[in-house]
């Protein structure tokens, strides 16, 4: 889990003691996305034997602001792996952290057991952004949204490769997945919709330009199914991930909802509303009886 310090850390130059003594960061990369919320993996390599840069190491994350960089204590001492080298942190993406695309991430020999001058090496240009938004709009129908950073910074520049909503359904005990799937594939293709199966995991809802300009696309599912939806990036040809964010639920259940209410017999004493997520029941008041005309009326 991240950490989160109160005071700064101290931080340091990327040097090292010699040029054979370094510490490469495999992942993190320059423009990966990381979603609030979701859990990720930090890998970066730091020598074998000799070469062994550390065996220790801290992980932190800045950001610029108007006071210069600040940073935060990703992991204050992870473990090298001795016989690889490997340092393999997982963390979680607080979901208060601010969607920026211009924060750091640093790896640097832990202070208190390292060499000296501290060994480090920092990945910029690491993007946050909030996970995919679902919601249901009806009763087989949502629509899901999807904020500018959930894309990679390049996305515009790559040719072959089509975005699309990865779309996997979770089968019943006494179902097959790839009975599923190919249901959810049918249903969507009678609707006209432009639509690929993947590997019999997943349905792939093509996004087109105006539903990538809004950032927004609406999906008609089967009810009382749930389903992991993705925003992903694919080549045309085979179908090959080339991005992907992480899968939020959908769930698609179906509620009874019985309301029953007394109260005074007065003019609204019949209204009734109940509300119930996006959903919601009015029942107007009866009307007032009619008054029975006197026989001077008549």
């Amino acid at each position: 889990a991240m950490s989160w310090s109160a005071e700064e850390p101290t931080t340091a130059e990327c040097t090292g003691a010699s040029t054979e003594m370094s510490i490469a960061v495999t992942s993190h990369k320059p423009g990966d996305v990381l979603e609030q919320g979701v859990e990720c993996v930090f890998i970066a390599e730091c020598g074998v034997g000799k070469d062994r840069a550390c065996d220790e190491v801290q992980i932190l994350l800045g950001v610029n602001g108007w006071t210069g960089k600040s940073w935060r204590t990703v992991h204050d001492c992870a473990r090298v792996d001795p016989s690889t080298g490997r340092v393999s942190v997982r963390w979680r993406v607080p979901k208060d952290l601010a969607a920026s695309d211009a924060y750091v991430v640093k790896v640097q020999s832990h202070p208190s057991t390292g060499p000296t001058p501290q060994i480090c090496a920092e990945v910029s240009g690491v993007k946050v952004t909030t996970p995919l938004e679902i919601v249901r709009v009806g009763r087989d129908e949502v629509q899901v949204r999807w904020s500018p950073g959930a894309l990679p910074a390049d996305f515009e520049k790559r040719d072959g490769w089509r975005l699309a909503l990865d779309v996997a359904p979770v089968a019943n005990a006494n179902e097959s997945h790839e009975d599923v799937v190919g249901d959810l594939f049918l249903q969507a293709a009678t609707q006209g919709l432009t639509v690929h199966t993947r590997r019999h995991q997943s349905v792939l809802y093509d996004v087109t330009k105006e539903e990538s300009a809004t950032r927004r696309k609406r999906l008609k599912l089967t009810t009382n199914r749930t389903y992991r939806v993705a925003l992903a990036g694919f080549t045309v040809g085979e179908l090959e991930a080339v991005f992907s964010t992480s899968r939020a639920e959908c769930r698609m259940g179906m509620v009874r909802l019985a309301a029953i209410g007394g109260g005074y017999n007065t003019a609204t004493g019949g209204a009734r509303r109940v509300t119930l997520g996006d959903a919601e029941y009015r029942r107007r008041p009866p009307d007032p009886p009619r008054r029975a005309k006197t026989q001077k009326e008549k």
